[in-house]
């Protein structure tokens, strides 16, 4: 009895993981979510980022650092929806990529505003896959993703948050050496006053 409870219990967590992911992308796309637009630093975002999943990271037994940051300039974003990003991105490097050992966030200039990257050295991903990441429920890897817990909605979240703030988002892969998914996000004119 008790192994058919746990079985019922992480169906729900599941069930509600899924439902809490697809509300979340329903407001996002319809425009239903507000976003708390302001000026930042993307060095505050990346280290919010990094101070979030530092626990996470060493707990897969992987190094998580920052690599680049924009020395100047400030971006649009809302926080929290930015932080979600980081969120989406950094846990599908430390699940599908603990065998690299290391994650690496950066920020670099880019044309209008600032590209925000997280980088892997996994396993990589088959270039036939990168232009549909990030559709809803895609998988590349659907036994293993089952497992993890995922509910194949994080991208597509991403995404739709990245276009929301006037950005773009990508990603970058090959067999064998890693992924990055790569963000921008408009920059943020100076005071003029």
């Amino acid at each position: 009895m008790r192994e058919f409870l746990e079985i019922i219990r992480k169906n729900a967590a599941r069930m509600s993981r899924l439902t809490e992911d697809l509300l979340t992308l329903a407001r996002v796309e319809s425009g239903e979510q507000r976003f708390g637009i302001q000026r930042v630093r993307p060095e505050e975002l990346l280290q919010d980022a990094l101070e979030s999943f530092r626990e996470v990271a060493r707990s897969y037994e992987v190094e998580l650092a920052i690599e680049n940051s924009v020395a100047s300039g400030q971006v649009n974003a809302d926080r929290e929806a930015i932080h979600q990003i980081f969120s989406n991105l950094i846990e599908n490097a430390l699940k599908y990529a603990a065998s690299g050992k290391k994650v690496i966030l950066g920020a670099r200039a880019a044309a209008n505003g600032v590209e925000f990257y997280v980088r892997d050295f996994g396993p990589g991903i088959s270039s036939e896959h990168l232009p549909r990441l990030f559709e809803r429920f895609y998988r590349v890897d659907k036994a293993r993703s089952r497992e993890s817990g995922g509910t194949g909605l994080g991208l597509a979240i991403a995404k739709h948050i990245v276009l929301a703030h006037g950005g773009t988002i990508r990603a970058e892969s090959e067999l064998h050496h890693g992924s990055t998914f790569l963000f921008t996000l408009p920059g943020s004119e100076p005071d003029t006053a």
